[in-house]
């Protein structure tokens, strides 16, 4: 156990309050842990973000308008984060989002990007289910409209496609 002066030394800024001083002295190892922590990180937070950027970019360099939501961080009262491909709230433009709900109900939505760091570097370990599943997803798409085919291509056979039905499947897809 530290003695009164040795709290005092390890400590840069005098309190008033001497409660307050003994907490800040006690708390003063993990707040030394944490940076020490982040220090250690190094190029790696500098990695995080890089990749949540590259994949940002490459989804929007390959077009996709379609929404996907990841779940992960489930709580026993019904709150969870989810990673999401969609709309963000300013500029209604897809971005990769983190979006947190509570009881059902959107509570924020903001892109990860924009997130803070250890946000930013939990939701990063489910990058790679989450491009899985929308990949998935993605691919079901596909596979449906090739199979609905083009309007044009309808003409010329026994089936009749109307646009209006596509967007309605997509739609219906979409949503699963």
């Amino acid at each position: 156990m530290e003695n009164k002066s040795t709290v005092k030394e390890n400590l840069v800024h005098e309190f008033k309050n001497k409660s307050l001083e003994k907490s800040v002295a006690k708390a003063t190892e993990a707040f030394d842990s944490y940076s020490e922590a982040i220090a250690g990180l190094g190029d790696e937070i500098d990695n995080v973000s890089d990749d949540i950027r590259a994949l940002e970019a490459f989804f929007q360099e390959k077009g996709f308008a379609v929404p996907y939501t990841y779940e992960y961080n489930d709580s026993e009262n019904g709150s969870f984060d989810a990673l999401e491909w969609g709309s963000d709230n300013k500029s209604k433009k897809f971005r990769l989002n983190r979006v947190v709900y509570q009881a059902g109900e959107v509570k924020s939505r903001k892109p990860l990007i924009e997130e803070q760091l250890l946000i930013r570097i939990e939701a990063s370990a489910m990058l790679p289910k989450f491009v899985k599943g929308f990949a998935k997803k993605v691919k079901k798409i596909s596979k449906n409209l090739k199979e609905f085919g083009t309007p044009e291509e309808a003409e010329s056979s026994d089936i009749t496609i109307s646009t209006k039905e596509v967007e309605v499947d997509v739609a219906l897809v979409g949503q699963s």
